[in-house]
């Protein structure tokens, strides 16, 4: 069911025992992001078994995501990539992206209407 072309967004299971992408998708993928490193080698069942299985090497990681929100590394470097994103949860990570929500929406509310 994984075409060339699309990118994958796993966040469900974070743990070694579980995964959401077969281990053959992770390692076929051009880019895999994790939202953490250090989470994902410990957390990410995807990519921890895909690297048991000798499918996939820590090396071939690609970046975090925030080397893709920073645009200091292509989210996907052709229409046909495959790309890969597995998160596995970082309580600062969502509070970040929270923060950045409230204050675009705040300044497209003030900036559309001129109401506090």
């Amino acid at each position: 069911m994984v075409r060339p072309g699309q990118t994958i967004i796993a966040i469900g299971s974070h743990t070694p025992d579980r995964t959401e992408l077969a281990p053959e998708d992770v390692a076929r993928a051009d880019s895999v992001f994790v939202d953490t490193e250090a989470g994902a080698r410990v957390e990410a069942g995807d990519l921890i078994q895909a690297v048991q299985k000798g499918m996939l090497d820590w090396s071939r990681m690609t970046g975090e995501l925030a080397d893709v929100i920073s645009r200091e590394k292509p989210g996907k470097v052709s229409d046909e990539a495959l790309v890969a994103m597995k998160a596995v949860g970082v309580g600062w990570l969502d509070a970040a992206v929270a923060g950045a929500i409230e204050e675009r929406a705040e300044a497209e509310v003030l900036g559309s209407n001129g109401r506090e």
